[in-house]
């Protein structure tokens, strides 16, 4: 997956999300996964299959 801001929804709450390609562990199950979503409302989370993507990569206004 692209970094940049996608439309998600995680928890049945649909909101737009930064995703950035890096390594990072999961704290949960202690593995290394690729992915970190950056969420505008709570935690930001590891890409562990989770979110599910609506749309994008979002396409920035010029």
């Amino acid at each position: 997956m692209r970094e940049g801001y996608y439309w998600i929804r995680y928890i049945n709450v649909v909101q737009v999300a930064y995703f950035e390609n890096e390594q990072v562990e999961d704290m949960l199950s202690g593995k290394i996964v690729k992915g970190i979503w950056y969420l505008t409302r709570g935690c930001d989370i590891c890409n562990n299959g989770e979110v599910e993507v609506l749309e994008g990569p979002l396409i920035p206004p010029f």
